[in-house]
């Protein structure tokens, strides 16, 4: 059974909070840069925990053009419906 939305969400508000961002300012429509002030860094490592607590693999090209949390999970549920028709 494919993650919900919901469920990929949890895991993204979960690891950014590990990563130290305030979890009141973790919501979908946040702005990665703009609101919750990821660096290119903070970006990298919350992609690749995500990989590993998703078993996804994300694609640099398309991280490149998120901005917002909303964005990070619509790529993650495209990219799991992808490798699971595979």
């Amino acid at each position: 059974m494919p993650l919900s939305g919901e469920r990929i969400f949890d895991e993204i508000r979960g690891t950014l909070a590990e990563l130290g961002i305030d979890p009141d300012r973790i919501r979908p429509d946040a702005r990665l840069v703009d609101d919750l002030e990821l660096d290119s860094l903070d970006w990298i490592d919350l992609a690749l925990r995500l990989e590993e607590r998703l078993a996804v693999a994300l694609q640099d090209e398309r991280l490149a053009d998120v901005q917002t949390l909303r964005q990070v999970v619509e790529l993650i549920e495209a990219q799991l419906c992808a490798q699971g028709s595979s």
